[in-house]
């Protein structure tokens, strides 16, 4: 069981990678995985809630300076391993 609380007073404020999502270049159309580095606003109800935002990459084929945005995000957890 996950001790929400417990997880909560952790997480909220820092910062967590979204595993890399598909995103296209603006310049030139290709298309590369991104990690979006997302903030923690909320932890309740196995869900963890994070702000949107935004961040530049630089496209692997033509070197542009590219963004990717996001209004936010939520990650359901379903369960949590130590190592």
């Amino acid at each position: 069981m996950i001790d929400e609380t417990a997880l909560s007073e952790k997480l909220t404020g820092n910062l967590f990678l979204i595993p890399p999502q598909e995103v296209e270049c603006e310049f030139c159309g290709y298309s590369q995985k991104i990690p979006l580095p997302v903030k923690v606003t909320e932890v309740r109800n196995g869900l963890i809630k994070g702000a949107g935002g935004s961040v530049f990459f630089a496209c692997a084929n033509c070197g542009g300076p590219a963004e990717v945005a996001w209004d936010g995000a939520i990650v359901q957890v379903t369960e949590f391993s130590k190592e």
